[in-house]
Order: C-alpha cells, then structure tokens, then sequence
C-alpha cells in the first residue's frame, strides 16, 4: 500500500464534526484528527477565532482551526507532515457538558506501518469560560517498547489583514513563507490582530520552543487547501515540544494549552 493511500485511510469519508454550544460560546472539533475547526467565544459575541481554508480534504494536510501534532512535529522523509494522529479517526467518548469533548484515538496496523509503536491518545477539548478554551492531550504507550515522541499544536489564528499583526508588543514584517522560532521562556506568548483591535494569547507550560507562520503570497498558491488570497486572513502562533522525550511503556504524559482572548497589548502599544 502507498504512503498515500495510508493516510487517506485513515480519515472518514466527511470529517463528522461535533459542535458544543453554551453561555461560554461554541465550538466545533472533527473527528479526524480531533481538530479544533471553530471556535465562537461568548467573549466576542459570536465572532470566529480560527480561519479554516474553504477546501479541507480530510485526511490530507488541512490549512486551518488547531491541528495537533503527533509524534513528531515538521517534515520527516516520506512520512506525513507534523505526525499520525492529525490525519488519523478519533472516536468520541463523552461529552463535556456542553462545552466541549473527550475523543480517543489509538494505533492500529495502518498507523504502524509508519510509525511501529502501539499508543493511545486522549483529547479533552472544552471551553472554559466566555474567553478561553483548553486542550489537554494524553499519550499512553500501550506497547511493550519505549518510544520518543514529540507534540505541538499549530492554530491558525484568523486576522482582519495579515500585513497588521504584533506577536508579544512587536509588528510581524510582510509573510514570505519563512518561519521565526523563538525558545521558551515558560511565559505565554500573544499574537495581536492591530486592526481588530484584540488579541489571542496562547499559554502552554509544556512548549520548548514556538514559530510563528503564515506562507506568504508567493507560497500560498502551491498550497492545495489554500486560495490565492488566504494567506491575508491569518498567522500561526504555535507551540511546541519540538524535541522527542522519551515514553516508557504503560507511561503517561499529558500536555495542556489554553488559549484566550486578551486585550493586554492595547495598554502598551506596539513596537514597529
């Protein structure tokens, strides 16, 4: 079986997302990867934080809402970009009242033909009040092994122009594909829409180093999922532990981000 049809084949036909919707807000996450594709604070009354790409063909790489990124993050030779599990059938276990979800997703003989490693991996997605939502994400090494693994969330943060945007006080330059990485400081880290005039800040205490992406006029039109014009409408803010640490077997590691409306960045102004 070809690397393609691997990873098709882990996908459903229709990504079959599950809304919540409360006095907090609503949000949506697709059972194919446990992906976060929207998400409507009561804080904004109802306006979107996450741009989607109009075209997701699930179980390919998708452009949009809060990806997760497992077990490895970036490019690897011949094996999917940012890991298994975005491409990957995740099944709902319960919901959270209503803010939010609990899906499961595990090994089976597709995903070891590429990665050889037997794991389970929950996903607690919910809103926690009117201006922020959490994921927690559980890894279990079911095997008899141990292995290394990696994770990151890649959140497309959706902004009124891309050409207007501060991260931490500082005016990003024009997007041209290139990504700036910074390492942790165990702070959370903020990303500004200026023409809005709101902010999304992202706090995640497992995070060992973060990028900050958007691909750029001249790249966006290479991307299959992406129009022409898209990469006006948003940049990535994501945190990651980019560097495997190991898991032994019948181990757990759990990984929480919250991410926030914040208008923090109006009180100080913004560096150009």
């Amino acid at each position: 079986m070809s690397l393609i049809a691997v990873v098709a084949s882990f996908a459903l036909a229709a990504h079959g997302g599950v809304e919540c919707q409360s006095t907090n807000g609503t949000l949506a996450v697709s059972r194919v990867g446990a992906q976060t594709t929207s998400w409507r604070p009561a804080a904004l009354k109802g306006e979107e934080v996450f741009f989607m790409a109009a075209s997701t063909p699930w179980g390919r790489e998708v452009h949009g809402g809060v990806p997760i990124c497992w077990p490895w993050f970036g490019r690897r030779e011949g094996l999917p970009i940012h890991g298994l599990v975005r491409y990957m059938e995740w099944r709902l276990v319960r919901r959270l009242g209503d803010d939010g979800v609990e899906f499961t997703t595990e090994s089976t003989a597709e995903s070891m033909k590429l990665w050889p490693h037997k794991f389970r991996l929950t996903a607690r997605i919910a809103m926690v009040d009117p201006s922020t939502m959490e994921i927690a994400l559980s890894e279990t090494n079911t095997g008899d092994e141990p292995f290394e693994s990696a994770f990151g969330i890649h959140p497309y943060f959706a902004v009124s122009n891309a050409l207007s945007v501060a991260v931490d006080g500082r005016a990003l330059p024009r997007p041209n594909g290139d990504t700036a990485k910074f390492p942790a400081d165990g702070k959370a880290h903020l990303l500004c829409d200026l023409e809005r005039g709101r902010g999304y800040a992202v706090d995640a205490p497992y995070a060992d180093s973060w990028w900050i992406w958007n691909p750029g006029e001249e790249s966006t039109p290479g991307m299959k999922t992406l129009v022409s014009d898209d990469w006006r409408k948003f940049w990535c803010l994501e945190a990651l532990m980019r560097e495997p640490k190991p898991l032994a077997p019948g181990e757990t590691r759990v990984y929480k981000v919250k991410i926030s409306i914040s208008y923090e960045f109006m009180k100080e102004g913004v560096e150009v």
